[in-house]
Order: structure tokens, then C-alpha cells, then sequence
């Protein structure tokens, strides 16, 4: 069996899926270097992916669907005959009875819920943000806090805010204090006390009800100067990145045209909207919730930043492409500047990966 062969074999039966470009290159790379296929097993069975998945089988949790199963519908996708169950939230307070509901049925304390290694995923982002230059940073959602390590070694203060306690439990010493527990509408922090908040993945996962207040706390946090990095599944096409995410049922068609969040979520084999996700919108429905107040798109730094990394996003971390950069008017010259000459440098990161 060919080294290639061998290692899509191992990927599949561990972790249940094809390896990805980056992981195929790093590790038939080391068998070329003499590593033993045996090894390379070990590995794999010792990654946080592997072990997040094998606890994940063996821990349940309840189904949403028993809580109230007339909230649950059968939609067809669009140009498809096969209808998918999907969860139908029909009114604002459906949202309350959600977020409740994965709270209390502990959807985020469940193995797999996040990713504690360091990656290369990870090392890009905190490589985007060092961009920046950040006297002092906060991260939305900052699980264990890898991005919040990964920045220290590079002598960037930075903070973060988290829900789990099993996340925080992970973090690492060197940043376990700058971690924050609990909600950003309940956590005190001083107002302009960060010129960078950056938050990935984490937006979605508000609830819509409430997103007003958290987009407001955010600004009340950033320094005159100071930037909101932001990535959010979105949907549609935008100008800057394309499409990362198609409109997959005539209802989120209709939602953007409306200019309102989607009322039809994807759902996982338990029930709960797929990640956990609380907010599905398209891409002008979620650059209009970030600029209805001070902030404005920063679309050339954007621009810069997809320059230099989207041929790795597209390899190892695809919805990464939709990132979105925000600072207010009068826009900060110096900073966004700075950034974008930093971001038309080569990558330090992106050098050292097998593939990119």
C-alpha cells in the first residue's frame, strides 16, 4: 500500500473523514523521512481531534427534538427532491427558547465543541491580527485561548472572554488569567480598553435578540482607533471574498432580500442548528448589523489580508475567507497603513507549511 494510501486509510477510520491537503503533506512528508507508519498512527489516535471524536460517541446529550418537536420541519433544498429536517424559528422568542435550551442542555461543555491544539489555522490568525500591531487585544470566544498563547509569544497583550469552563480548564499557563468566564454583556472591562477585539467564529453563536447589545458593548470597548476583526459564516456573495457559503433553501433567499436573519437552521444528528450556530444571515445582513453604529468596512484591508492567505484558506480553512475588518471614521491611517504593508509581506507561517 502506497504511503498516500495508507494515510487516507488511517484519517478515515480514526477521524472519519479524507485528510486534508495540509495534514496529507505534513505527514507523508515524515514518512519519507523514516517515521514508521505505526507512529504515525500513534499520532493521529493522540491528536485533540481524534480524542474529541472518540468522547463525543460516548457522550450524549439531549435531543432538542424532545423538547418540543413541533418546532421541527421538513423543508426541500433548493433544485432537490429530498426534503431535509430542519429547525423552523418562527418568532423572536423561538431564539430565547433556543439559546436556553443549549445552555441548559450543556451543548458547548460536550467534547469537540473546540479545537484546544495549536494549528496552522491558528498560527495564521494570530499572524493576521499581529498585523495590526495591538497594544492590547481581546478575543470573543477565545476556548482555551491557543490564539491568545500564540500572540503572547510574540509579545502581544491580549485577552479573552469564554463561556465553558471546560475550555478555560484547558487554557494555557501562561494566559490562563487573561481569561475572562462568562457573557461580554456581564464581564467588567474598562470602556476603550482595546485598540483590536477580535472575534472568530463566535458572533453566530449570539443570540439575535441581544446581538444589538453585544455590537454596542464591543464598540464601547475599542479605543477611537481602534479595529474589530470579525468571521462569520456568511452567506451569498459578497465583493470582497466571493461566495463561501450558498443559499441552500428559497427561505434564506427570500431572508436576504428582506434583509432579515434566516428562519430555517440546518440541524445536526441531535437536533440543536448545526455548531450551534444562533444567527444565519447573508453577507449584507451582517455588514449592516456591524456598521449601524460607528463602524465602517475597511475593504482594502481586507483585500490585503485575502492577498496573502486565501490560497491557504482555500487548502486548509475555507470559511476563514469570509473576514471582515471594521474601524470608525475618521478612518486610522497609521494603523490600517501599517497593516497592509505588513500583510503584502510573505508570511512567516505560511513559509514553514508543507503546502500552502
Amino acid at each position: 500500500m502506497k504511503d498516500e494510501e495508507f494515510l487516507g486509510r488511517v484519517y478515515r477510520e480514526l477521524l472519519g473523514r479524507d485528510p486534508d491537503p495540509l495534514g496529507l503533506e505534513f505527514f507523508a512528508d515524515r514518512l519519507r523521512n523514516g517515521t514508521s507508519r505505526a507512529e504515525i498512527v500513534i499520532q493521529l489516535a493522540k491528536s485533540d481531534e481524534y480524542v474529541s471524536l472518540l468522547l463525543r460517541r460516548h457522550t450524549h446529550i439531549r435531543d432538542l427534538r424532545d423538547d418540543d418537536p413541533s418546532r421541527f420541519v421538513e423543508v426541500h433544498p433548493i433544485d432537490c427532491d429530498v426534503p431535509a429536517k430542519c429547525l423552523h424559528m418562527a418568532t423572536a422568542d423561538d431564539f430565547d427558547w433556543l439559546e436556553e435550551r443549549i445552555i441548559a442542555n450543556g451543548y458547548y461543555e460536550r467534547p469537540g465543541s473546540w479545537s484546544f491544539e495549536i494549528s496552522p489555522e491558528k498560527e495564521v490568525v494570530a499572524e493576521i491580527v499581529a498585523a495590526f500591531a495591538p497594544e492590547r487585544a481581546l478575543e470573543l470566544g477565545c476556548a482555551n485561548g491557543v490564539v491568545l498563547e500564540l500572540l503572547r509569544r510574540s509579545g502581544i497583550f491580549a485577552e479573552g472572554i469564554d463561556i465553558s469552563r471546560m475550555a478555560i480548564a484547558r487554557a494555557f499557563d501562561g494566559i490562563r488569567d487573561r481569561i475572562h468566564f462568562g457573557d461580554l454583556l456581564d464581564i467588567d472591562l474598562p470602556p476603550g480598553s482595546f485598540d483590536l477585539v477580535f472575534g472568530l467564529d463566535i458572533f453566530e453563536h449570539l443570540n439575535p435578540n441581544r446581538l444589538d447589545q453585544y455590537f454596542e458593548r464591543v464598540e464601547e470597548l475599542l479605543t477611537p482607533d481602534g479595529v474589530l476583526l470579525a468571521n462569520v459564516p456568511a452567506y451569498g456573495p459578497d465583493d470582497v471574498f466571493g461566495t463561501v457559503l450558498p443559499f441552500l433553501y428559497d427561505d434564506w433567499v427570500e431572508a436576504a432580500r428582506q434583509r432579515r436573519p434566516f428562519r430555517i437552521l440546518d440541524i445536526d444528528e441531535d437536533g440543536y442548528p448545526v455548531h450551534g450556530h444562533l444567527v444565519w444571515a447573508d453577507t449584507e445582513w451582517w455588514e449592516a448589523q456591524f456598521t449601524a453604529r460607528s463602524l465602517r468596512r475597511a475593504r482594502d484591508v481586507e483585500r490585503a489580508i485575502h492577498g496573502r492567505y486565501d490560497r491557504f484558506f482555500d487548502v486548509a480553512a475555507p470559511f476563514r475567507r469570509s473576514l471582515y475588518v471594521f474601524v470608525r471614521e475618521p478612518r486610522p491611517a497609521a494603523r490600517l497603513d501599517h497593516a497592509i504593508a505588513q500583510l503584502r509581506t510573505p508570511s512567516p507561517v505560511l513559509r514553514a507549511l508543507p503546502v500552502t
